[in-house]
């Protein structure tokens, strides 16, 4: 059988070779440390580039697409224009010919009532001249009257005169 001492030699031993065995295990663990820091600094490297890569045709499509966009707006925007301008002149059109239609409604208008404002003065002139046929034609009978009014008094004056002459006879007479 073992001793202490055997035990201990052992447990030395075990000691030792488990020292020798964490110090191999920490340098294996450095060295793969080491290298997965060397990989992870690669794969950064590697991952930066490719992300610089990536940003750079990213930039390189946006700025393509942007002046895309941009080519489009313009000629959007000139179609436009365009379409506004012929839009505009139509509706210059419409309302130079809504004008005219306008002016020659009202100069219609505007003749019509001239001529029925014609016809009603010459109707009005028509009554207004017979008016003043008849007013002349009662002048001309008023002064007739007037005529025979002042030949009837005179005529009643001589009337009253042989008559007073006659009683002054027949006073004679009797």
């Amino acid at each position: 059988m073992l001793d202490n001492q055997d035990l201990q030699a052992i447990k030395h031993l075990l000691d030792e070779g488990l020292g020798l065995m964490e110090g191999r295990i920490d340098g294996k663990l450095e060295s793969l440390e080491g290298r997965i820091d060397g990989k992870l600094e690669s794969l950064e490297g590697r991952i930066d580039g490719k992300l610089e890569s990536l940003e750079g045709r990213i930039d390189g499509k946006l700025e393509s697409l942007e002046g895309r966009i941009d080519g489009k707006l313009e000629t959007l925007e000139r179609r436009i224009d365009g379409k506004l301008e012929t839009l505009e002149g139509r509706i210059d059109g419409n309302l130079k010919a809504l004008e005219n239609r306008v002016d020659e409604r009202f100069t219609e208008q505007e003749n019509s009532l001239l001529a029925e404002i014609d016809f009603i003065q010459e109707k009005a002139n028509g009554h207004f001249k017979r008016i003043e046929n008849r007013m002349d034609e009662m002048q001309n009978d008023i002064n007739g009257l007037r005529q025979d009014n002042g030949m009837m008094n005179i005529l009643f004056e001589k009337v009253l005169k042989v008559s007073e002459e006659v009683e002054i006879i027949k006073q004679k007479i009797s």
